[in-house]
Parts: structure tokens; C-alpha cells; sequence
């Protein structure tokens, strides 16, 4: 697990890499550099499947940021696919804003419960 100031990150035993975020984040372009560098890290050179984990927490992030993990080449290198699993309306509003704006890059779905995400993810063949 790398502890990041924004979330805790790590692949579980299935081999899905989970974002775990704290409350308060505030996630910037910045961050997005330090968390291309640490999925180059933890993916062992496999694509993966990834849940972004916001239940719990309140998070925010910047359109750059955004932007950046949505379409940028490096960012999506190694990701099959995004479950992103939310529990509060603002993050559902942020989730929904990012579904709708980058899915064509790879495939995305928000989810309430994370055995409706991983069922979702394990649909997806991986390598």
C-alpha cells in the first residue's frame, strides 16, 4: 500500500488497484504526476481494473486533474477500466461529471455497493 497524502493506493489479491481516498482531499494536476508515477509502481506492467474509492469522504478535485486522468495517454497506459463507488451526492455529482466526459477513453460506471463494482470490472477481460 503507498500512503499519498490524497489516498491510499494499492492492488488487492484479484489484482484490482483500488484508490482509497481520505476525507478532504483536495486532488490537483500535481497529484495526478505523483499517482502516474505510483501505478507505473504497483501494476507489475499488467493493464488493471481500478475502483476509486470515495465512500466515506468528501473529495475534491481540479478540471485539470480531471482532465489529465480522463484522456492523457500515461494516465490511461495501464487501466482497463473505472469503477468509482460513492455514497454522497457531491462526489456522485464529481463521478458523473467524469463518466460523462471521458468514457469514450476507456469505460467507466459509479457504483453504490463494491460487489456491484467488482462484478461490473470482472467483465472485462484483463491480461
Amino acid at each position: 500500500m503507498i500512503e499519498h497524502r490524497t489516498a491510499k493506493i494499492f492492488m488487492d489479491a484479484e489484482g484490482i488497484v483500488w484508490f482509497k481516498f481520505k476525507n478532504g482531499a483536495e486532488i490537483t494536476i500535481e497529484d495526478s504526476y505523483d499517482y502516474i508515477n505510483i501505478i507505473n509502481e504497483i501494476v507489475d506492467g499488467k493493464k488493471r481494473l481500478f475502483i476509486l474509492d470515495t465512500r466515506g469522504v468528501l473529495v475534491q478535485t481540479t478540471n485539470e486533474h480531471r482532465a489529465f486522468m480522463g484522456q492523457n495517454s500515461e494516465a490511461l497506459k495501464w487501466r482497463i477500466a473505472d469503477a468509482i463507488l460513492v455514497d454522497v451526492l457531491p462526489n456522485r455529482i464529481l463521478a458523473n461529471f467524469y463518466k460523462n466526459k471521458f468514457s469514450d477513453t476507456h469505460p467507466i460506471k459509479i457504483f453504490k455497493l463494491e460487489a456491484d463494482a467488482k462484478l461490473w470490472l470482472k467483465s472485462f477481460p484483463s491480461e
